[in-house]
């Protein structure tokens, strides 16, 4: 899965940095420092630069950040509503720390990705949603969580934002999909292996990627039925992504790349082979 190749991600980030800083430093343990400053200086983001992905309850920055990009509502802020008490962020920060632990059991690889990748968690309290990312936002992740989580949902949700931030950054650097126009054209609009309703075609396609990960995610803790619960979703949504791409390619409009479609196969064989040792080979650094 070459959206979860830790190589290949490690190279895009350094692509990115090179081309932004104007700096040639190798892939090595200065590759976050350099990525996270290029994010940072190109969305005009203010994430954490450390070594670890950082929790944050109160960056007034990212906050105003995720407003403006339609994130948030401004309702939802209202008198601060949004902000956890600080009584309970020491036990919201151990349940992230204790996922984060949790994914590096499954793969330490997945959780050096991880911290490689993301500057900062910010956590809110947002009715009704679970968290997210943002393509504008690469190196970000956002969580509202409830009090009945516990590290293994937190730990699928990092998971889930994890990819959709390579997915981002594969797409920035190397291009899936390419025409951005024509993501909400009708005949691009397929369904979501997650919402299981018709989405624009970047969604549906961002769903089918993160599935794989979370069901390999669930297969490596012990719990392969609850992955496998994704599996009819995730095998009728490639189908469609197929068929919404042949639609446009006989119109001659290519809603995919090369890259894109070869990640699309890639995906399809897995939702056929559930072989997940294509993400033990894809995590192994070479």
């Amino acid at each position: 899965m070459r959206f979860l190749n830790y190589t290949r991600v490690l190279q895009n980030m350094n692509l990115f940095a090179i081309h932004v800083l104007q700096t040639h430093d190798s892939i090595s343990s200065q590759s976050k420092r350099n990525f996270i400053e290029a994010i940072n200086t190109v969305q005009r983001t203010s994430f954490a630069n450390e070594e670890q992905a950082k929790v944050e309850f109160d960056n007034t920055a990212t906050t105003s950040f995720l407003l403006k990009n339609g994130v948030f509502q401004e309702k939802e802020l209202v008198n601060d509503a949004h902000i956890i008490p600080t009584l309970d962020r020491p036990i919201i920060e151990e349940s992230v720390n204790q996922a984060l632990s949790l994914i590096g059991d499954v793969n330490i690889n997945l959780l050096n990705l991880l911290n490689s990748v993301i500057g900062s968690i910010s956590v809110y309290s947002i009715p009704e949603r679970d968290g997210g990312s943002i393509s504008n936002a690469i190196g970000h992740i956002w969580l509202s969580p409830l009090k009945e989580w516990d590290r293994r949902y937190y730990g699928e949700m990092l998971v889930h934002e994890l990819i959709h931030n390579c997915v981002f950054l594969e797409d920035m650097v190397r291009t899936i999909m390419p025409n951005t126009n024509l993501l909400g054209v009708e005949d691009a609009l397929s369904i979501s292996a997650i919402r299981q309703t018709r989405r624009p075609y970047d969604k549906s396609f961002h769903s089918a990627c993160v599935v794989t990960g979370i069901m390999y995610y669930y297969n490596q803790i012990g719990e392969s039925e609850r992955g496998l619960q994704y599996l009819p979703s995730l095998r009728n949504t490639v189908t469609d992504l197929q068929k919404s791409y042949s639609k446009l390619a006989e119109q001659n409009l290519f809603v995919l790349s090369p890259n894109g479609y070869d990640i699309l196969n890639d995906l399809q064989t897995f939702s056929q082979d559930l072989d997940y040792s294509v993400f033990e080979n894809s995590l192994s650094l070479s």
